[in-house]
């Protein structure tokens, strides 16, 4: 059966228009869940925790968010943190968000983060 490029549109239009609540009602429960785990942040840097399982928890959930502008500046701001405990497993949770967020053209504050590091 062939579609016209209208109907493919139209159908396309009225999918986007169907799962556009969703998308909302998803980006609001990842803003929720960034002002929870926002403290928990604070209090890890502040602390100077080292416990790489409790960092690594957090930035796992961080992770899940890091596609809305609060949580990428959370995920940001505790890898900053990470990388002086732990290099190596920072740069994993960088390698993830890119897999997870980036398009293959689409440079991204992370790398500045890296080389300032270094």
């Amino acid at each position: 059966m062939n579609h016209t490029e209208e109907e493919v549109e139209a159908a396309a239009h009225r999918l986007s228009e169907e799962i556009r609540p969703l998308i909302e009602h998803m980006m609001k429960l990842q803003e929720f869940q960034v002002r929870m785990l926002a403290p928990e942040v604070d209090r890890i840097i502040q602390s100077q925790v080292t416990d790489t399982n409790m960092i690594g928890l957090t930035l796992d959930y961080l992770l899940d968010c890091a596609g809305i502008p609060s949580g990428f500046q959370e995920f940001k701001k505790l890898c900053r943190y990470y990388w002086t405990v732990d290099p190596a497993a920072t740069a994993w949770y960088i390698n993830e968000y890119r897999d997870w967020y980036d398009s293959p053209d689409e440079e991204n504050d992370l790398d500045e983060q890296e080389e300032s590091v270094e």
